[in-house]
């Protein structure tokens, strides 16, 4: 319980920093606007990190970030490439994705207490 209760703090504390965080992206010509549609759903969505719901495949997923670091606004690769999807019911908002990486040793492992 507590668990989930945390995780659904974190979601909650992070998803504005998510939403608004790559709203726009200036090109030499003009200024694009970025949206993400979050999916209502009444399925039971199962907190394990997998993205195996019906529901998770009906979601339009968000693509085409730039990086942050190391080259600041930089279209992402291919190999790397992001992959998020937002799902909601009555009583939670439901963030899950795909974080390609071409090898383990680019994965930075951080462990919470």
């Amino acid at each position: 319980m507590k668990t989930k209760i945390l995780l659904q703090c974190i979601i909650a504390m992070t998803l504005p920093a998510f939403v608004f965080a790559q709203t726009t992206q200036k090109t030499s010509s003009s200024t694009i606007q970025r949206t993400l549609a979050a999916k209502r759903t009444t399925a039971s969505i199962k907190i394990d990190g997998k993205l195996d719901e019906a529901a998770w495949k009906e979601a339009s997923p968000a693509t085409d970030f730039v990086e942050w670091r190391p080259n600041f606004g930089v279209q992402e690769n291919s190999s790397s490439k992001t992959e998020v999807y937002l799902l909601y019911d009555n009583t939670a908002v439901y963030v899950g994705g795909y974080c390609h990486e071409p090898s383990v040793d680019s994965i930075q492992n951080i462990r919470m207490v």
